[in-house]
């Protein structure tokens, strides 16, 4: 949705042009910033519930957990949209050589998943297992992340 308004934009303001219709460009304009922060927040929304999910729900036999792989593919989801993404989190990127928005949230993810992942891991009563549990997933995310269009990033 966010792609399509801000394509549309250049024509709602050759549509919209002069002075009587400022008010329209300038409403246009808004539901672009607007789509944009319903990003953020989703992704923001999304990292809490990373962070909240029980720690309760591990598995017993090591394998990779459930919120490892819908993090996954979720991460992997959002790689289709990176040029839009990227757009969005533009004003946060700097030219000072530190992680662009995009990167920042997404490691911010990776970040989440992992913390969590060393709470479930520290449940296992086999410390080995535990151990095995961690590798399972964390190799799981990063197969997922080199596996998306976003590797190079």
């Amino acid at each position: 949705m966010f792609d399509r308004t801000l394509e549309l934009q250049s024509e709602v303001e050759a549509v919209f042009a002069g002075d009587e219709c400022a008010e329209n460009r300038k409403s246009a304009s808004t539901l672009v910033k607007c789509l944009a922060q319903a990003a953020k927040k989703t992704l923001i929304d999304f990292k809490d519930s990373i962070v909240k999910e029980s720690p309760k729900n591990t598995s017993t036999d090591g394998d990779v957990h459930p919120l490892t792989s819908y993090v996954g593919n979720y991460i992997k989801y959002l790689m289709d949209y990176q040029s839009s993404l990227k757009l969005i989190f533009q004003e946060s990127s700097n030219g000072d050589g530190t992680k662009s928005g995009l990167v920042s949230e997404i490691s911010g993810l990776i970040h989440a998943v992992e913390t969590n992942l060393d709470v479930k891991a520290k449940q296992y009563k086999d410390h080995a297992l535990g151990i095995l549990f961690l590798m399972n997933n964390i190799n799981y995310i990063v197969r997922s992340i080199r596996r998306s269009q976003g590797f190079s990033w």
